[in-house]
């Protein structure tokens, strides 16, 4: 039987930092997580945060910069590559809870995500 696609989301996100969204991943390995820039003027600067399994203790920024500065919807590079969108294979192994947070760089714009979820924990 076939996998179904994860769904799309679309977030309203603020000049400050928004949630775009959380998970418990305390039974996974690995998330996929894809994020796509909606506003045309803006750039949005996302960071990974995760837990560690123990509640109560706070979460931590990743050093995983791949969701820093997506560039405004419809930008390209010099080859023709899309630099609006990311997409980012996160190891949450030893996390209990995933999320990424995130601002835009002006008065607030759109963002789309989808976060697939792979594997069980070893």
């Amino acid at each position: 039987m076939a996998q179904a696609d994860p769904p799309i989301a679309t977030v309203a996100v603020a000049p400050t930092l928004t949630t775009i969204f959380s998970m418990d991943v305390r039974a996974l390995g690995l998330v996929t997580v894809q994020i796509q820039n909606m506003d045309a003027t803006q750039t949005f600067s996302g960071y990974v945060r995760r837990s560690a399994v123990v509640a109560g203790l706070t979460s931590a920024p990743s050093s995983m910069p791949d969701f820093l500065g997506i560039a405004p919807a419809g930008s390209l590079d010099a080859n023709g590559n899309p630099t609006d969108v990311v997409v980012a294979d996160i190891d949450v192994e030893g996390s209990g809870l995933l999320s990424i947070v995130g601002f835009m760089s002006g008065a607030g714009g759109n963002v789309q995500y989808t976060a697939r979820k792979a594997g069980p924990k070893r």
